[in-house]
């Protein structure tokens, strides 16, 4: 038999306890203490090595009885808040309507963004569902809501389809003569067509267009303020463009700008999501088609005339070359486009082509040119069409150079400038997607 060890002496075991008396010295109806609870559940002795314990019912612990599903949990209070239990219908009915309601407040939204869209099945089928459901939240002013709340979100004008006030009338046909803009001073770029700038008497500078005017009306407002004599304003959208009118109309947006800012010169840099099929009639024309530039070049036109109303002067401002071999085609070919309108309305439109302030030496695309200082600094963004802020500053100081003719004399000043020039452009059918 295996060794035991030394036993305890019976001389040596406790006594018996009186009757109605544990042997701790408690009656029956005391509690026991918290120690010898913890005791007898974590390894089933009892205190001061006492021995084994015996797990009477009087000794077992409420912890591990409740464990077990033996002890009564407590009782909840009577002033405790109830539950109450709805049929699962209920629950579905409530769903339903939030989602009608959500829908019915936003449905102009959905079908503007839907809008915006690839042409296809996709966007024709919801358009059709949209359309009266948009309808019918204009009819109750529901969308109404929507525009309170992004106003005081501070979300005006971020990818709307232009404003939703009255649109302004037209100009006159007498304040477009030769086709649009104001008198022709002269077509000689070298004569200023603006008075010289003053404190007391600044011009004012419109900045229009999408993503690629946001970095260039950044920068360029911070040269103009450091000269004291411009004020300067910036409408720029995002995703935005000339190819679809039905999403965002530019040459209806810009009668709203002028009007509100009353510009002396009007910046344009616009097209580089127009790549895309071009919406007509309902219909979709395929980019780079002779239709596509067609109806392309007239809606250019029909921009620079909106931007020159009232006498204005306009300055479109080219494409940049990028890394994407199908962006570079569609953008010579719409750059040549742009150039045209300086072709056609020599009096007020200038356009300043950019396409080799971002080459290399050998002509490539140059992700690093040097800055003022001559250090070598990046220039473009990650996706090879953005600048970066040291490229939209490189940007910035070649426009506002190339307008100073505007307003002061200068020696030989060049209408096209040559460190710009767009090399020819691709044969026509190359297809391209957009950036956003």
């Amino acid at each position: 038999m295996p060794d035991l060890g030394p036993r305890r002496p019976l001389s040596t075991m406790p006594a018996p306890s009186p009757a109605g008396q544990a042997p701790d010295g408690r009656g029956d109806g005391e509690p026991r203490r918290l120690v010898d609870d913890a005791r007898l559940v974590s390894d089933g002795t009892t205190p001061a090595g006492r021995g084994p314990a015996v797990a009477t019912p009087a000794a077992r612990s409420p912890i591990r009885e409740r464990r077990r599903g033996l002890a009564p949990l407590r009782r909840p209070l009577a002033d405790a808040p109830q539950r109450t239990a709805h049929p699962a219908g209920y629950v579905l009915v409530a769903g339903g309507t939030c989602f009608l309601l959500w829908l019915l407040m936003f449905a102009p939204t959905l079908q503007h963004n839907a809008q915006a869209g690839p042409l296809g099945i996709r966007r024709t089928a919801a358009l059709d569902v949209l359309g009266p459901v948009a309808a019918l939240s204009r009819t109750l002013h529901l969308n109404g809501l929507t525009h309170v709340t992004n106003e005081a979100l501070g979300r005006q004008g971020q990818g709307s389809g232009g404003s939703t006030e009255p649109v302004p009338p037209p100009p006159t046909p007498s304040s477009h003569p030769h086709g649009g803009g104001h008198a022709v001073q002269s077509p000689n770029p070298s004569v200023p067509v603006l008075p010289k700038p003053t404190k007391s008497h600044p011009l004012s500078v419109l900045v229009v267009g999408d993503s690629l005017a946001i970095g260039l009306g950044t920068s360029i407002a911070s040269t103009l303020a450091r000269t004291g004599v411009f004020r300067m304003y910036m409408d720029a959208r995002i995703s935005t463009g000339l190819s679809r009118p039905d999403y965002f109309n530019w040459p209806v947006q810009i009668r709203f700008d002028i009007a509100r800012y009353n510009p002396d010169i009007v910046v344009i840099m616009l097209g580089g999501n127009d790549p895309q099929p071009l919406l007509y009639q309902g219909h979709g024309v395929a980019v780079n088609t002779a239709q596509w530039l067609r109806l392309y070049s007239e809606r250019v036109d029909l921009m620079a005339r909106e931007s020159a109303a009232g006498g204005r002067q306009v300055v479109w401002v080219g494409l940049p070359i990028t890394n994407k071999p199908n962006f570079n085609w569609a953008y010579r070919r719409q750059n040549t486009v742009y150039r045209q309108v300086q072709t056609q309305h020599p009096g007020f439109a200038r356009y300043f082509d950019i396409w080799r302030l971002f080459q290399s030496a050998n002509g490539h695309y140059a992700p690093y040119l040097e800055d003022p200082s001559g250090d070598l600094v990046l220039m473009r963004a990650a996706d090879g069409v953005h600048m970066t802020p040291p490229g939209y500053q490189r940007l910035a100081a070649f426009v506002f150079d190339q307008m100073r003719p505007m307003w002061r004399k200068t020696a030989s000043p060049s209408p096209t400038p040559t460190v710009g020039s767009t090399p020819p452009a691709a044969p026509t059918g190359a297809t391209t997607t957009a950036p956003r």
